[in-house]
């Protein structure tokens, strides 16, 4: 199974979204968005590889968020809570049914996290991390409903997540809590190149749960979206010496409202969002983002936009980023 998006396949890079291999030490990269084999009869579609989650479909591929995502304004809500639920693309196993009713589609969906393999050793550790255990478990529920003019959807995704304390990659017994013991590093083709890091002192495991919705509404004249994503993910981490338990409870949150208003041969888009979360109740992040762009059709093939776009940190001080601005203008032709 392949474990990151784009860029060459080498053994023992960590995976990335990038067109480079990504960094040393991971796990087997990539080469493209998605690889699956699929069936498909009149009983559906079943797909079977490394594929999108019904995080990034209600998220992004459905068209319920009308701004540019590319750019500040537009890039933080919709996509809220994804990375900490399993990621925008993973392995795992998926089914589509065919249309219900007319209108409604439903996809269930299992599988690990985007850019990653699972990892289960029995005194033995996974040579990048150091780690005997190091596993995810993925399921997810879409609903779309699609009649005309309306389009909406609602996914449900839970992720569980299990990671064991650092090791020494030599030393049976892994996972314990020796302060001394070291981690080796291995290059591309697997030899050894340094011996360096500490081990980790802590087993954790979490738990998290995203719930989103969106709506979108065609009027002819103007096209609105929403999209609301809210969540929360529990994290308990036991100490390896003591076996002492901590938890720590993160709630996720966002909602994003968007419009499209064709003017002839011009289209007028824009859009206000807000996300946050909260650690034990306490605001942990706070962000509220706009953008407007103009989009001009010069011909069938030929589109020519701009976008201008600004995010805010509410919660800013200090010298943390406390504004994102920035402002795109380009030409798309189809060939």
């Amino acid at each position: 199974m392949r474990t990151g998006t784009i860029g060459a396949q080498y053994d023992g890079y960590a995976a990335a979204s990038g067109n480079d291999p990504g960094s040393a030490g991971g796990y087997t990269q990539g080469t493209n968005r998605q690889t699956y084999v699929a069936l498909e009869g009149d009983f559906g579609t079943v797909r079977v590889g490394y594929q999108y989650t019904s995080l990034y479909e209600v998220a992004t591929l459905s068209g319920f968020t009308q701004t540019s995502e590319g750019m500040a304004g537009g890039s933080i809500a919709h996509l809220w809570g994804n990375g900490v639920a399993g990621g925008t693309r993973a392995n795992g196993i998926r089914y589509i049914s065919p249309k219900l009713a007319g209108a409604w589609t439903v996809a269930v969906d299992m599988g690990s996290t985007t850019g990653r393999e699972q990892t289960e050793f029995v005194g033995a550790v996974n040579t990048a991390d150091g780690r005997s255990l190091n596993k995810a478990a993925r399921t997810g529920l879409h609903i779309d409903y699609n009649a005309g003019p309306l389009r909406a959807a609602f996914a449900y995704t839970t992720l569980d997540q299990m990671l064991n304390a650092q090791g020494n990659n030599n030393v049976a017994g892994i996972g314990n809590a020796t302060a001394n013991t070291v981690l080796n590093q291995f290059n591309v083709y697997g030899a050894l190149t340094n011996i360096a890091g500490t081990a980790g002192t802590t087993n954790v495991g979490t738990q998290t749960n995203l719930s989103q919705l969106a709506g979108s509404y065609d009027f002819g004249m103007i096209k609105v979206g929403a999209t609301i994503n809210s969540g929360q993910s529990t994290a308990t981490t036991t100490t390896v010496a003591t076996s002492a338990v901590t938890q720590a409870v993160t709630n996720i949150s966002s909602r994003a409202v968007s419009f499209d208003m064709p003017m002839g041969a011009m289209n007028l888009v824009g859009g206000f969002n807000n996300a946050s979360t909260d650690v034990g109740g306490v605001a942990a992040t706070d962000w509220a983002s706009s953008q407007f762009g103009l989009k001009y059709n010069f011909s069938k093939r030929t589109l020519m936009y701009g976008y201008t776009g600004t995010s805010t940190n509410n919660l800013a001080t200090g010298t943390t980023l406390k504004v994102i601005t920035g402002t795109l203008i380009g030409i798309d032709h189809q060939f």
